[in-house]
């Protein structure tokens, strides 16, 4: 029995990321010359397609042109819906240092860290996680607000960086 993914037609063009989200190559079929193994800003293992579904992870193909800005690797896959590895890592560290937080009772902590998935996908709740995400970081001070927000920063959409004002 064919799998349903086999019957799509492929993305354009295939990126190569490593598995902390450091683009490798945006376009792998156009330049399979320039593939590597390993990331040569990190040295973790690169990987071109999604580790759940196998689906490939979409790149700059030729008409890729008209979308604009510089090409970001996508957080979760566009076959399974799977977060890729660089997102899950941003969200567990994420999560962690908000662990860590003296400045938070247990039940902010929990309310903080729930902000943190609907800031990596535009949603109608993703205005609401950043607003709760920015009335969280000014009460955690300016040190610790600094160090979330770098933490987190690689995987949140553009709706949510603009509206958390990065």
């Amino acid at each position: 029995m064919e799998r349903q993914s086999e019957k799509k037609p492929h993305p354009e063009d295939v990126a190569q990321v490593c598995r902390n989200g450091h683009l490798v190559l945006s376009s792998l079929q156009r330049f399979p010359q320039f593939r590597k193994s390993f990331c040569e800003d990190c040295g973790a293992h690169t990987i071109d397609q999604c580790q759940a579904c196998g689906w490939p992870i979409a790149g700059l193909g030729p008409n890729s042109w008209m979308g604009g800005g510089p090409f970001k690797p996508p957080n979760y896959c566009g076959e399974c819906g799977s977060p890729f590895p660089w997102t899950e890592t941003a969200l567990a560290a994420a999560k962690q240092y908000t662990d860590d937080l003296e400045q938070l009772s247990p039940e902010e902590k929990d309310a903080l860290k729930s902000t943190f998935a609907d800031l990596t996908s535009d949603t109608a709740r993703t205005p609401l996680a950043a607003s709760r995400f920015k009335k969280f970081t000014n009460k955690i001070g300016p040190a610790a607000s600094s160090i979330l927000q770098k933490i987190i920063e690689t995987v949140l959409t553009e709706a949510a960086k603009k509206s958390i004002g990065l």
